[in-house]
């Protein structure tokens, strides 16, 4: 899919982010730590980071100001 307009991209990306919250509230609260992997993103970390993401890079591209990501803590 080739993006053209401001508004299709907002479609596109509030459509992402309503899949990406649907399946959120699908994780039990026991296996909110569970990773596949030692030392890797658990369930939670997964999360976090595209929350963090979402306020710290893209709000402050929006308003015309440089990211400020950094990273997310538990």
């Amino acid at each position: 899919m080739e993006i053209r307009t401001i508004g299709r991209f907002f479609r596109y990306f509030a459509n992402v982010r309503d899949r990406t919250m649907r399946v959120a509230r699908c994780i039990p609260p026991d296996k909110i730590d569970w990773t596949y992997a030692p030392a890797k993103f658990t369930l939670g970390d997964l999360l976090r980071h595209l929350a963090v993401a979402e306020r710290y890079m893209w709000a402050e591209n929006v308003q015309g100001r440089p990211a400020r990501y950094t990273t997310h803590g538990k």
